[in-house]
């Protein structure tokens, strides 16, 4: 489930490299290690020997914190985790990992194989393998190689000829390097033993701006033969939301027996997976539609999420803010570039997850006024307040972290804006989206035309079909006597139609009950 998840949120967010300066170091770094470097890792390596046969098969039980796409700002669920690492060599390892919550029967398991610089991965047994690629396989490798200081070593061994000795403020010595995607990581060892203690990379996101991943080994002991960790804490930021991970080893066993249970996979052959290369294309450029008279949306396929547009007679509103800084900023250069020339008045946005209000900082920097339920004027607060410093946005330039954002909070169910050229109604459905306490709808009732996030509906197999949540819109939307002829959807764009009929939508929502 969990890398599932972050596989998903990767591929939609496609985060940048870390710190400049030091990814510049590492790109001129020679071509083979140096002799800190070389007697660092041999120093580790004593202690972590690789056997030269059989499998070491390490049992990690623990407690997975995930943060992200719930119900309020902040609020998080937790589930217990069971991670087995099959080790036959440093590249050739094998990771089942389960996550439940109690009452659960039937357990997944997600599978990772690391096949001499492969990435393999399936959601559970019967999923078909995927071969990762990119930043993607950097997270799944990384995951895994997370079980143990030995293949966090290892890890630290494949990039030993880019890799540096660095200061580690108080964790010393310290080794650093720039993975496969230009990400740098530091791998820093007890200055007693040389066992590695912690990694832990300092990057950027356009959501959460500066953020650190990282991996905690806590007192390490020798088991079966192998040096294992007897506790692991991990920390991985996403695109979105993000997640840590408490585990306790509860034991290794090595087994040197005819059956291996890593080639007992009955995993695939690297080649009839390994996708085609990936080839770096720039991001597209933000679509602009028509929906009405002096309204539009602006679609960008990058972060496949929609906002619109509204056109009045002496300002603009934009409703939903896509998912991070640099979206918010293709929002904006669209708008200047296409639109009315006219000042952007308010910026509203449906709910708080990244989604919709993640490109918010760019009109907080224009001083723009943030139309929001007041259940959502913290996180408003706090996304001016984030730090960009390791990728500074155009809020981190001007204010350095120290912003007031400009806010108008709904006072009413009901908030209007009506004059010559247009109307909006916007709507607090609340908990009846079953989905966040505070879920704002956007109503335009001269066109007939309700926008909202993520409620609606979907296309499956070509066919579209009802949201878990539209029946709760549907039911909302009647108890405010809203009339309307369209409901347009902000997420998703990709393979999804960007809006639907409101008799369709009853039509597959089915009979309401209140």
């Amino acid at each position: 489930m969990i890398l599932a998840a972050a596989r998903a949120a990767a591929i939609a967010a496609g985060m940048l490299v870390g710190v400049a300066a030091s990814a510049l170091a590492a790109a001129n770094a020679p071509a083979v290690p140096n002799a800190d470097v070389t007697r660092l890792l041999d120093r580790a390596g004593v202690l972590m020997a690789w056997p030269t046969h059989g499998v070491i098969t390490l049992e990690y039980k623990g407690r997975l914190t995930r943060e992200g796409h719930f119900e309020h700002p902040h609020a998080t669920r937790t589930y217990e985790s069971l991670r087995r690492v099959y080790v036959a060599s440093p590249e050739r390892i094998r990771q089942d990992f389960s996550t439940w919550v109690a009452g659960d029967t039937v357990l997944g398991v997600e599978t990772t194989l690391l096949i001499n610089g492969h990435v393999l991965h399936r959601d559970d047994e019967t999923a078909p393998w995927v071969a990762l690629n990119g930043r993607e396989a950097a997270m799944a490798a990384r995951f895994v190689r997370g079980a143990t200081p030995a293949l966090a070593l290892g890890d630290a061994r494949e990039h030993a000829a880019r890799a540096t000795i660095t200061g580690a403020g108080g964790r010393s010595p310290a080794l650093s390097w720039p993975d496969s995607t230009g990400r740098v990581w530091t791998l820093h060892f007890d200055g007693t033993n040389a066992a590695p203690v912690v990694l832990e990379s300092a990057t950027a996101n356009d959501w959460e701006g500066d953020i650190a991943d990282s991996t905690v080994f806590g007192p390490d002991r020798a088991s079966a033969g192998f040096w294992a960790a007897q506790s692991v804490h991990t920390r991985t930021h996403e695109a979105d939301d993000g997640w840590w991970l408490d585990e306790t080893l509860q034991g290794a066993q090595w087994h040197n027996a005819p059956t291996n249970p890593y080639e007992a996979v009955n995993g695939p052959r690297v080649e009839e997976v390994m996708p085609a290369p990936v080839v770096a294309v720039a991001d597209p450029a933000p679509v602009l539609v028509p929906l009405a008279p002096h309204v539009w949306a602006i679609e960008l396929p990058d972060a496949d999420t929609r906002s619109v547009v509204m056109e009045f007679a002496g300002h603009l509103i934009v409703l939903d803010a896509s998912a991070g800084s640099r979206q918010g900023e293709a929002i904006l250069a669209t708008i200047r570039a296409h639109l009315p020339r006219k000042p952007i008045r308010f910026v509203a946005f449906s709910h708080y997850h990244p989604d919709y209000s993640g490109g918010l900082r760019p009109f907080l920097a224009d001083s723009i006024t943030i139309l929001c339920a007041p259940g959502n004027a913290d996180d408003v607060r706090e996304i001016a307040a984030r730090r960009f410093t390791r990728r500074p946005d155009r809020l981190e330039r001007r204010s350095h972290g120290a912003w007031t954002p400009r806010l108008e909070l709904l006072g009413t169910p009901v908030w209007t804006d009506a004059d010559s050229v247009n109307e909006l109604r916007v709507i607090d459905i609340g908990a009846r989206s079953n989905h966040t306490d505070s879920y704002l709808v956007f109503v335009l009732p001269r066109d007939g035309i309700v926008f909202e996030g993520d409620l609606g509906f979907f296309t499956r197999g070509g066919k579209r079909v009802a949201s878990r949540r539209a029946r709760g819109l549907v039911l909302a939307l009647d108890a405010a006597g809203v009339k309307c002829e369209r409901v347009v959807q902000g997420w998703p764009v990709r393979g999804n139609a960007s809006e639907i009929k409101m008799r369709e939508l009853r039509e597959l929502v089915g009979p309401q009950q209140p």
